[in-house]
């Protein structure tokens, strides 16, 4: 004789659900807070409001910090995914690196510009998604990550 289950049953979602996308969750919310809606690109400039933001000035020569660079950002990591280098090139006295770092399913890029200056070089970065119209801070948090790993290489010119 078979017994036939009860109709009444409540569906239970998988525990594994909650598991995989709780961080997610978690992380998401505790970036809103900062988080501007409306772009999904960030750059460096000397008069910025948030230091991390701000354009370096470092104690060195062009072609050593974009040596550095170069040796640098293979060692970064977003969300366990290396960052890697697409580009290199010399435009108008300035080094440009183009890099790519991946997030997820979505890609950003990065524009590392090197700048000779007086008794030293300029950077910038400037960190764009490829796709979408809000980044959630993502391009923030790469040039902040790379900035700070060049200000731990790299003698800041005050």
């Amino acid at each position: 004789m078979k017994i036939i289950a009860s109709q009444n049953r409540r569906k239970r979602w998988p525990v594994g659900f909650f598991l995989l996308f709780s961080p997610l969750f978690i992380w998401g919310f505790t970036t809103m807070r900062a988080t501007d809606f409306t772009t999904n690109s960030a750059q460096t400039a000397p008069e910025q409001n948030n230091p991390d933001l701000r354009t370096r000035f470092y104690q060195t020569s062009r072609d050593d910090a974009a040596k550095t660079v170069q040796n640098l950002v293979p060692t970064l990591r977003t969300l366990g995914r290396t960052w890697k280098i697409a580009a290199s090139s010399t435009r108008n006295d300035a080094i440009e690196i183009r890099c790519e770092v991946a997030v997820l399913l979505f890609t950003d890029d990065l524009t590392i510009s090197l700048q000779s200056e007086k008794n030293g070089t300029r950077v910038d970065v400037r960190s764009q998604s490829r796709v979408g119209k809000a980044d959630f801070g993502e391009n923030r948090r790469h040039i902040a990550q790379l900035l700070r790993a060049l200000d731990r290489q790299l003698t800041v010119k005050k």
